[in-house]
């Protein structure tokens, strides 16, 4: 390896010296190779330590070699300045994936590795500023993807509120007076185009996308009328057993839900993160869900599925809990059949429910079916126009009697 680092130098040294990067620390020749340059002010004195690494060769990589290097300068310093980000990110996704979902540590790991590390994970937690952490957020408003768009406002907001609740942390474990987050604000993003809000499905279109699975795909007609009317996660549906049902009632109690394959004791509500708050709750359906749901049991008891889950509303093929995706291909093939003007899924479903709902009844009320925390996230989708909410009014009376 060092006899490679040697010829690296050597064919360095012919072809000139090294140009910079955007990164500190960080310099390139023509060849590919990197050298890392650390350095740091002594009694006066700059002391320098420096590494060649030769190509191919990832700057991630070099940004670690940075960190190292730099850390053996500054010797028995403060700890603030022994611990880079990217050290402290490490012991932070772990102390996460004991208080969060796993779905929500793996969302937290991509944003880490592909939009906040890269900015910042060289740094020593003290020497972080408010510069950079600017620099990184204009970085991210101007940030587009392969496809050449923009990313999207609430995909930016989620990379800041994942680099804000590290710096905090960071900051408050090693007692940090500072806290260079603070008075930071995102750049406006009017130039994004606010889809999520929007994107709901009118009452005729709930109708004809409920009469399309029942014609085409009766498979799957009782998922889809259970997630039209009802409102559910798919992470919540696809958990229920039919224990869960209560048929006389017309009612079905959420208790748990599915995340990438596997039970959670608590539906997916925050205030379920609370030991103390029991976040289940109770979903009165309309009769046209409860009638699929009957010809659904009565066709599942005269063909058992195999099911390595005891009692399964919705099992999978191998008899286990369905994605979330399971249903993709229906709504692709309900897109074109209705030539819907969006891209159907789960949440448009549940977005639809949420705006339907919304004209028939109170926000509390409406909270309790949706299962949301609070009304910030039941206000969400009230961006839908007034004369819309006005005519599902009676829309939604039509389609509960008119579809039975």
């Amino acid at each position: 390896m060092s006899g490679v680092k040697t010829k690296a130098k050597k064919e360095a040294s012919k072809q000139g010296r090294w140009h910079r990067t955007k990164h500190t620390g960080i310099y390139s020749d023509k060849a590919g190779n990197l050298q890392v340059r650390a350095a740091i002010k002594r009694n006066g004195k700059v002391l320098t330590n420096k590494r060649v690494l030769a190509a191919p060769v990832e700057l991630g990589d070099a940004l670690l070699v940075y960190a190292e290097l730099k850390a053996e300068l500054e010797g028995g310093r403060r700890p603030t300045q022994q611990t880079t980000y990217s050290d402290f990110a490490e012991r932070w996704i772990v102390r996460c994936s004991t208080i969060n979902r796993p779905m929500v540590v793996k969302t937290n790991s991509n944003h880490l590795a592909f939009h906040i590390l890269p900015h910042i994970g060289h740094l020593f937690i003290e020497d972080l500023t408010r510069k950079q952490i600017i620099e990184m957020t204009k970085d991210w408003v101007a940030k587009r993807k392969d496809d050449g768009t923009l990313y999207s406002k609430a995909t930016v907001h989620g990379w800041w509120r994942a680099a804000k609740a590290l710096i905090a942390d960071a900051c408050a474990e090693f007692q940090v007076p500072f806290n260079p987050t603070e008075r930071v604000r995102l750049q406006p993003m009017k130039d994004r185009i606010r889809k999520r809000e929007h994107q709901t499905l009118s009452p005729q279109q709930m109708v004809a996308l409920m009469d399309f699975v029942q014609q085409f795909l009766p498979r799957r007609y009782a998922e889809v009328v259970t997630l039209v009317l009802g409102g559910f996660r798919p992470s919540e549906m696809y958990a229920l057993t039919w224990s869960d049902i209560d048929f006389v009632r017309q009612v079905i109690r959420v208790t748990k839900s599915v995340d990438r394959g596997h039970l959670e004791e608590r539906p997916k509500t925050e205030r379920s993160d609370r030991n103390d708050v029991d976040a289940s709750r109770e979903v009165v359906l309309p009769e046209r869900a409860f009638l699929a749901l009957k010809e659904h049991r009565k066709s599942q008891l005269a063909n058992l599925p195999r099911s390595r889950v005891p009692g399964l509303v919705f099992p999978s093929s191998v008899g286990s809990y369905c994605q979330s995706s399971t249903l993709r291909k229906v709504y692709k093939a309900a897109e074109g059949y209705l030539d819907l003007d969006l891209n159907l899924g789960n949440q448009v479903l549940r977005r639809t429910y949420n705006t339907v709902l919304a004209d028939c009844t109170d926000n509390i009320t409406r909270q309790a079916l949706m299962g949301h925390s609070d009304d910030a996230m039941t206000k969400l989708y009230d961006s839908v126009p007034l004369e819309r909410k006005t005519k599902a009014v009676a829309r939604l009376d039509a389609i509960l009697k008119g579809v039975a």
